[in-house]
């Protein structure tokens, strides 16, 4: 039973695999492109709730995610249009998150992507992006997905610049000041 986390994992990367088979935006795509994000709540949730987290498995989501963004997010980029603004603003967020991750690997000697409350809230937003894409005008949730997509990848660089010990499960830097103030 332990494994139920892992497994829906596995799936996520199996159903991302099969998107790039699919037609993006078509129904199709867009139910596969659901159940990968539901997995992606579901396990994280199963595995915090019924105590079943591992390294394994924390890797595991993270591979997840890797895989379903990449594909996901370069099979969208094709058909959705966005402002030169926007993509300048994500730029700069993904450029954050390259020096953060070159600094937790200089520092970890491995991949050191956290699974933050704001890394959470980022990507359930961005998740949503075709949905919002097609329902509501770009300019009210555009600056709010970056606004928030900055504040994630700033946390996540202070947490790897500011941690003595890596934990990839820190929900916040402010848990993770806590914890070091506490001597723990």
């Amino acid at each position: 039973m332990n494994k139920i986390p892992n497994i829906l994992t596995i799936c996520r990367i199996i159903l991302s695999l099969i998107l790039l088979l699919v037609k993006p935006l078509s129904l199709l795509f867009l139910i596969i492109y659901s159940l990968c994000g539901i997995s992606d709540m579901v396990d994280g949730l199963i595995a915090r709730k019924m105590n079943w987290t591992s390294t394994l498995g924390t890797k595991l989501d993270t591979i997840a995610d890797a895989i379903f963004l990449l594909i996901a997010g370069g099979r969208l980029l094709w058909v959705l249009w966005f402002p030169k603004w926007l993509l300048y603003s994500a730029g700069m967020v993904l450029l954050i998150r390259l020096v953060t991750y070159s600094i937790g690997f200089a520092r970890y000697r491995q991949w050191t992507s956290f699974h933050t409350r704001l890394n959470k809230l980022t990507g359930l937003l961005l998740f949503l992006v075709p949905l919002l894409y097609v329902t509501s005008p770009l300019n009210i949730w555009g600056p709010l997905i970056i606004v928030i997509a900055v504040f994630s990848a700033s946390e996540e660089l202070c947490i790897v610049l500011l941690s003595k010990d890596l934990d990839l499960n820190c929900p916040s830097l402010f848990h993770m000041t806590r914890r070091s103030a506490n001597g723990k």
